[in-house]
């Protein structure tokens, strides 16, 4: 009986051939081989890139200060001067999305790593002990979860203020719970397993089983639910900063903007698109890496 050979098969069979004899990959490295042959993943990868490299070079690519006032040439529509025109105060909007990349990126990326890592330790401690901690633990964070987490958000920052720092723990208490959950789920699939067995036979102590050898065997859903908690983060803080509770003018933030451009929507209407563009446009590209990733970090899907 001949062999029903696919397309899939025969890729394999190419990359086996160029492999030296002996080789095993890594888990991470057949990872990143079936990310990079998902084109939707690798656009989102390559405009976040962009958006990163933008950031940086922010000095070197506008030629206006993002702050700077000039009630000479408010509310001009984009033109040769102002590709994105200026706002009420006269403004560079297109200075102000590119240092605005700087603020927004950043938080959304540091309130999710937060996040995870409050959140995260929180669940492996109470997967890994179980019984009455566990259950006291999750109801906590039912208690904290049945809140919406933009409300919370908004009640922690009304009772700690406005500032960078402030929105950071207001966007961590917010997320734990999910964290907590997804971390506990995580390491409950690797838990029983025999290596597990093998460490605390051979005398393994409890941080070491946890965080050597059960958390690196479950990172793959902790670090699809990371790459999802950016983009809901960014959307958090340009909502916040939208409803006077964030970032504060005059730094460039996407949601400080569009807080700003509401007076405008109809007079101006460019004011107000191209920053939820931007938002859209990020959390999109996020989006779709953490759709990519979830896929090739699915082992069901090698």
């Amino acid at each position: 009986m001949s062999k029903i050979v696919t397309p899939a098969i025969e890729r394999q069979m190419k990359i086996n051939k160029r492999r030296p004899v002996g080789y095993i990959a890594s888990p991470f490295k057949e990872a990143w081989r079936r990310l990079a042959r998902n084109k939707t993943a690798v656009a989102g990868l390559i405009v976040i890139a962009i958006f990163i490299i933008v950031a940086i070079i922010a000095p070197w690519i506008t030629k206006y200060d993002p702050t700077a006032q000039d009630y000479s040439c408010t509310l001009q529509p984009p033109s040769a001067e102002h590709i994105f025109g200026t706002d009420n105060y006269g403004r560079d909007i297109f200075s102000r999305i590119v240092y605005g990349a700087r603020v927004s990126l950043p938080i959304g990326l540091l309130c999710a790593i937060c996040s995870l890592v409050t959140g995260g330790v929180i669940g492996i401690v109470a997967a890994y002990f179980g019984g009455l901690f566990e259950d006291i633990i999750m109801r906590l964070c039912d208690i904290i979860q049945a809140i919406p987490p933009m409300l919370l958000a908004i009640a922690v920052l009304a009772a700690l203020g406005n500032g960078i720092d402030k929105m950071i723990i207001a966007n961590t208490i917010a997320l734990i719970p999910l964290y907590a959950r997804i971390s506990r789920a995580a390491i409950y699939t690797v838990k029983e397993n025999d290596y597990i067995e093998a460490g605390r036979a051979i005398g393994a102590g409890n941080l070491r089983l946890m965080f050597k050898h059960m958390l690196p065997n479950a990172l793959g859903p902790i670090i699809v639910t990371t790459t999802f908690g950016v983009a809901g983060c960014i959307l958090v803080v340009s909502s916040l900063s939208y409803l006077g509770l964030g970032i504060t003018a005059p730094t460039p933030e996407w949601g400080s903007m569009l807080s700003n451009a509401r007076e405008f929507l109809t007079s101006a209407p460019y004011y107000i698109i191209i920053p939820g563009v931007m938002i859209m446009i990020t959390v999109f590209a996020i989006n779709l890496f953490g759709d990519g990733l979830r896929d090739a970090l699915d082992p069901r899907l090698k």
